[in-house]
């Protein structure tokens, strides 16, 4: 079985800019060709950093 690649910058960018605008995961993992729990993973990681950085709250959580 071979290991999936890693995440690069240009998806994960593509990732928070689309949530943040509100688009459905299924969308966002359709454009990026992850599936969507790569997504969801995705965004709850960068809203928790965004709590933690002090950068305000997360209005939309997935």
């Amino acid at each position: 079985m071979q290991k999936p690649l890693p995440m690069d910058d240009q998806k994960t960018s593509i990732i928070w800019l689309d949530w943040e605008r509100g688009a459905p995961l299924a969308d966002i993992a359709r454009a990026i060709e992850k599936p969507s729990a790569t997504v969801f993973h995705i965004c709850n990681i960068m809203a928790v950093f965004n709590l933690a950085a002090g950068k305000g709250t997360v209005t939309r959580w997935v």
